[in-house]
């Protein structure tokens, strides 16, 4: 079921919930980013280079799943973009936050 959309790149699609809460409720549930404030200076650095490699690994996996998938038929590929975009949203805003306090 997994599908290579690039170069080392693959899609593998999500299983079926078997909650009713949604993949967001659940991922901020398992994993709450440790407060700005409480952060040094190092720590900050730290979080921001990965939230900037983060952010630009997700656009390039959205860029070669638009590319395997141009016109969006692929109903797998477009719910991963979709999440791969609020998830993008997400780590921006974190990472402005960030830089407003380095």
């Amino acid at each position: 079921m997994e599908k290579q959309i690039g170069p080392g790149i693959y899609f593998t699609p999500a299983r079926p919930s078997t909650t009713t809460s949604s993949s967001t409720d659940t991922q901020s549930q398992t994993h709450k980013p440790v407060d700005i404030d409480l952060l040094s200076y190092d720590d900050l650095i730290r979080e921001k280079e990965e939230l900037e490699r983060a952010i630009f690994m997700l656009q390039k996996s959205n860029q070669y799943m638009m590319e395997e998938d141009p016109e969006q038929k692929d109903p797998d590929l477009v719910v991963a973009i979709q999440e791969n975009v609020d998830c993008i949203a997400v780590k921006t805003k974190r990472l402005e936050l960030i830089k407003q306090r380095i």
